[in-house]
């Protein structure tokens, strides 16, 4: 079930204290209106009752889609690789995803949405990304800040990424054949024999793929 709490906030404004009513938990299988609020950022929309300062209050935050069998959990400005499951399984006894990951942002959490809901693997996808990395910036002369996946052309057999370079505000939107992403599935799998993911919600991003890349190629070194 989606659950909200009643929960204080002080406006960085006018310092008033706010009543707000936010969310905790979504299943957007239930609730499936629910679902837009998040990809538009509007759920996180925040304004001040008394002066009326509008901004984006990002916290806490469970997203489930049980028919997709999926739960990823928003923690801001999480460094952990990691997280030990925060009592989910107690708070939510209802919820069985066996794909948990957690994310540290926005941005994070809608690709996790987009990814899981074009029926794809998130780890592959995250590597997909990283060797499309190394072309984004060959072509424009310039380093990428980060990545996200954005959709899958399954006529023209193409997946395609959005990239915003260092010091750009516009991103820019590069696609590639489903065969790269294919191929990185196979290396997904490979990776995963030897070092399969712990228990709990797991952070798949840029940094997940790079060390598994350098792992990869590691063993590919030694077994040659």
């Amino acid at each position: 079930m989606s659950r909200q709490v009643n929960k204080e906030v002080v406006c960085p404004d006018c310092a008033h204290r706010n009543k707000s009513r936010l969310w905790t938990g979504m299943n957007v299988t239930i609730d499936n209106e629910l679902r837009d609020l998040v990809l538009s950022e509007r759920l996180f929309d925040w304004r001040c009752e008394k002066c009326g300062f509008a901004a984006q209050l990002v916290y806490p935050f469970l997203y489930h889609d049980m028919d997709r069998n999926f739960m990823v959990y928003l923690i801001p400005d999480l460094n952990d690789a990691r997280l030990e499951d925060p009592g989910v399984d107690v708070q939510f006894p209802e919820l069985t995803a066996q794909r948990r990951r957690v994310v540290a942002t926005l941005n994070e959490l809608k690709e996790k949405v987009l990814v899981f809901e074009a029926k794809l693997d998130d780890l592959a996808a995250e590597l997909t990304k990283l060797a499309m990395v190394n072309v984004v910036e060959r072509k424009y002369n310039h380093p990428v800040d980060s990545g996200y996946f954005c959709s899958l052309n399954k006529e023209t057999r193409s997946i395609g990424y959005s990239f915003l370079l260092e010091g750009k505000k516009n991103p820019v939107y590069y696609e590639t054949r489903i065969q790269v992403y294919e191929k990185s599935r196979e290396m997904v799998r490979e990776f995963l024999r030897s070092f399969p993911l712990d228990p709990g919600f797991s952070r798949i991003d840029a940094k997940w793929a790079g060390k598994a890349m350098h792992t990869l190629t590691a063993v590919s070194g030694e077994k040659a």
